[in-house]
């Protein structure tokens, strides 16, 4: 019997032997130890509960091993939702779920911001970024106002790819990658 350690949401599906939608919402757990066999071929799909995991999972259906994957992934990020939304990142840019490590997820170059608004993420991922990327020119900047001399965040952010990971309840998570 498959356990999971975090709270992957819940999962619809539907049934091929009785040509119905399974009655109830079921856990990653259920889904990992769906018995085809025994219960019926079924297909599985998230229910959007978990905003991570519908966006690591195909919305359509998905197999078990890209569940185990999904799995596997927030065992070894420890569930931590900054670290999540950079594999959902690289995700959208291309890459497969077998790939994704702590060490490669450390190593892409990707700054999170937020859970927040996207206007408020974007002027602090302008500003902290411009900050660390050139520091004296920062430091120029915010020690001599000059009149008329303003610093413009979008202008700024058109030069980084962006990611924006929207939350069902709204607002999000703004990705930028400095590759």
């Amino acid at each position: 019997m498959e356990t999971t350690k975090y709270d992957l949401g819940g999962f619809e599906g539907f049934n091929f032997r009785d040509q119905s939608a399974i009655e109830r919402i079921l856990t990653a757990e259920e889904v990992l130890n769906w018995d085809h066999d025994a219960d019926g071929e079924a297909e599985f799909w998230p229910d959007g509960s978990n905003p991570f995991v519908s966006r690591l999972l195909p919305r359509n259906s998905f197999s078990t091993s890209e569940l185990r994957e999904v799995v596997r992934i927030f065992n070894e990020l420890d569930a931590n939702e900054h670290e999540l939304v950079k594999a959902c990142a690289l995700l959208d840019r291309g890459s497969d779920l077998e790939e994704f490590t702590r060490a490669s997820i450390d190593d892409s170059c990707l700054y999170v911001f937020g859970p927040g608004y996207f206007i408020d993420m974007e002027k602090e991922a302008a500003y902290e970024l411009f900050e660390l990327f050139w520091p004296e020119a920062y430091k120029m900047w915010e020690e001599n106002n000059v009149p008329g001399l303003s610093f413009d965040v979008e202008d700024f952010l058109k030069h980084f790819s962006t990611f924006e990971m929207k939350l069902p309840e709204g607002g999000g998570y703004l990705v930028v990658d400095t590759e």
